[in-house]
């Protein structure tokens, strides 16, 4: 009011602003300005939020109706086609192929979940596109697609790289029980690369799932955002925090039965106590509780001294 009255005063007796109603005017803006900044940017955060939810839930519905079809089996498939070494890009070859491996024997190339739910998606990438995460500052690898054929090819140049983690961790399953010198650094007890071994939900049967613990089909999660950094207000990751350290966390996951939805995480342990609970399964003859006990101590799930 104060500004629409001044430049009534201006515009009837026809004559400039002073240099002081200039500042005045100009420190009204900018207060302005700071006070509405803040909300401005937590609503668009909340816009990206739902995006990436609606991005989440489409594919949990591709993957319901690709067990659908396959006697409700999940995917076999890896996350990426970019560093998974039992990828297209990683063996040089079309999935499905066997091969043999220098640690693993003889096993096959897997395709990529991109590939494997093609089907059920067609080929817009832009559903595997987190809104926040190239913009995410910790990003290491931000959605990355190049070549003929990002999501199926074998050619050098082919790279997929989504957002969103398909829970997959069998290159590391088959490293660490075929190579010691490589078991010493995957396999460790807390929240390390060593979890997602036996998190691993590819191929399972998705009416057979369950974690140790006794997670179900409303818990476990089929689908996750690739970094625990994308609606994190401090953008600081969840995996980083200290013992005891807080954050507030806001992440997108799919479960196996179906639904989708977000959830606020306190601090780490309550995050990882979602995330990292072991699941009883075999690979290639290999029992996961047997391999890698240590994984299915449950002193080690979360944090040292017990869930």
């Amino acid at each position: 009011m104060f500004i629409l009255n001044l430049l009534r005063q201006r515009v009837f007796f026809r004559r400039g602003f002073t240099l002081v109603e200039l500042l005045v005017v100009i420190g009204i803006i900018a207060l302005l300005v700071g006070i509405l900044l803040p909300t401005l940017n937590r609503a668009r955060r909340a816009g990206q939020v739902v995006v990436c939810l609606s991005n989440i839930r489409q594919l949990s519905v591709a993957v319901q109706s690709y067990m659908t079809e396959n006697k409700g089996s999940l995917p076999e498939a890896i996350y990426n086609n970019k560093t998974s070494l039992l990828s297209p890009k990683g063996t040089g070859q079309d999935a499905w192929r066997p091969f043999n491996h220098p640690r693993l024997g003889q096993t096959y190339t897997l395709p990529s979940i991109g590939e494997a739910l093609r089907p059920y998606l067609g080929r817009s990438e832009k559903i595997w596109q987190c809104p926040t995460g190239d913009a995410d500052n910790n990003a290491v690898d931000p959605y990355a697609s190049a070549g003929a054929n990002p999501m199926a090819g074998f050619a050098s140049g082919d790279v997929w790289l989504p957002n969103y983690y398909y829970m997959v961790s069998k290159v590391y399953a088959g490293l660490a029980s075929a190579n010691p010198s490589v078991a010493a650094t995957r396999v460790k007890p807390g929240f390390n690369a060593a979890d997602w071994i036996v998190r691993n939900i590819a191929g399972l049967r998705a009416g057979k799932a369950r974690s140790v613990s006794g997670q179900t089909s409303t818990q476990i999660v089929v689908f996750a955002e690739y970094k625990s950094t994308f609606h994190t207000q401090s953008s600081k990751d969840i995996y980083n925090l200290a013992a005891g350290e807080r954050t507030k966390y806001l992440g997108n996951f799919a479960f196996l039965d179906g639904h989708a939805e977000t959830r606020q995480y306190r601090d780490r342990d309550e995050y990882m106590a979602q995330l990292h609970d072991p699941i009883e399964q075999t690979w290639f003859g290999r029992d996961y509780g047997v391999t890698y006990p240590e994984q299915f101590n449950p002193a080690n799930f979360y944090r040292a001294g017990g869930p």
